[in-house]
């Protein structure tokens, strides 16, 4: 079937989902004006990072959904469940939030911080959590054990927080592409990690005081004593344990020399081009057959799941404002 291929192409800094969504609503109404004309969208580039943007963004809620799960086994208490998990989307808000302030956008890099920083979220708000419930065994009131458990633990979590985000302190220091790819991740793990540690000095506390049992209550975490006994017995055996984390070391070491390295990590694109040259001097018609043999062998390997295809076969007209490097002749 004849046709005309119409290449789209956006300005450098724009946003390539936002280009492609003002074409497709431009084009969703164009058969009204040209009758008997089919559009088809056989290219997109946006329709990558959009299914990026998919993969990550279920892996992150996945993620939260663990962290809480987690959080329901060891704890076993609604209280300081829901104390916990209001650190994630308190938290990963916040973030937002700040990245819209320094005009980041939600894109592969920044979801697989927001990702990798989920997890972390509920470090800082468990260890406020756990010692707020140590002085309620003790039998302090709400109050008293919110305020004095918070303020024990302060300087430990803060540090711990900053060790963290230290990691992503030489990031500042990188130039160039490496800095455009890891600039993202880094703000959005380290204003995270900020945005939790805040949470957890000023937020739990006050809802511990409110959501935690107001009678003295049983211990945070049942399996406690018996992980007290694994440490002890670990701890009678000091030279087994220093050999067996030496191994560990060592091997991981071995592995790493036999690590490649790559830009970034191999892709599915979901979409393809071919280029066949056939001899010198081959006439178009002939080339047209060729490039009618391939058309037939793919939809017949790819079937339903071959959406749209293409071909240009000959030599394009002259134009100067093509944006192609290379020429297209009668052979190809």
């Amino acid at each position: 079937v004849e046709g005309v291929g119409l290449s789209i192409y956006k300005e450098a800094g724009s946003n390539t989902v936002e280009v492609s969504r003002t074409v497709r609503e431009a084009l969703s109404g164009i058969g009204d004006d040209l009758p008997g004309v089919e559009v088809r969208i056989v290219t997109d580039e946006a329709a990558l990072v959009e299914q990026a943007l998919r993969d990550v963004q279920q892996a992150a809620l996945i993620g939260i959904a663990l962290a809480i799960l987690v959080l329901v086994l060891f704890l076993r208490s609604p209280g300081p469940t829901v104390v916990v998990a209001v650190a994630v989307p308190v938290s990963l808000l916040t973030t937002l939030f700040l990245m819209h302030l320094d005009e980041n956008t939600l894109n592969i890099m920044t979801l697989g911080g927001l990702a990798l920083g989920a997890g972390m979220l509920v470090d800082n708000a468990i260890v406020v959590v756990e010692n707020i419930f140590r002085h309620l065994t003790q039998g302090e009131k709400p109050v008293d054990a919110a305020a004095r458990g918070t303020a024990e633990v302060a300087g430990a979590i803060t540090a711990s927080t900053l060790t963290t985000c230290a990691v992503f302190l030489p990031v500042v220091f990188v130039k160039g592409f490496s800095a455009r790819l890891v600039s993202g991740l880094s703000f959005a793990v380290v204003v995270s990690l900020l945005a939790s540690l805040a949470v957890a000095v000023f937020l739990i506390p006050a809802l511990a005081q409110w959501l935690l049992p107001r009678k003295k209550a049983s211990g945070l975490d049942p399996g406690s004593s018996r992980f007290e006994k694994f440490v002890a017995r670990l701890l009678n055996l000091p030279l087994i344990v220093v050999l067996f984390a030496m191994i560990l070391v060592a091997g991981a070491g071995w592995m790493l020399r036999s690590l490649g390295s790559e830009l970034l990590p191999p892709a599915d694109p979901n979409q393809f081009s071919v280029r066949l040259v056939g001899p010198p001097g081959q006439q178009v018609e002939a080339t047209s057959n060729m490039a009618s043999a391939i058309e037939t062998v793919l939809h017949e390997a790819a079937g339903d799941e071959l959406e749209a295809l293409m071909s240009e076969v000959g030599r394009l007209p002259e134009d100067d404002r093509q944006i192609r490097e290379e020429q297209s002749v009668e052979n190809t």
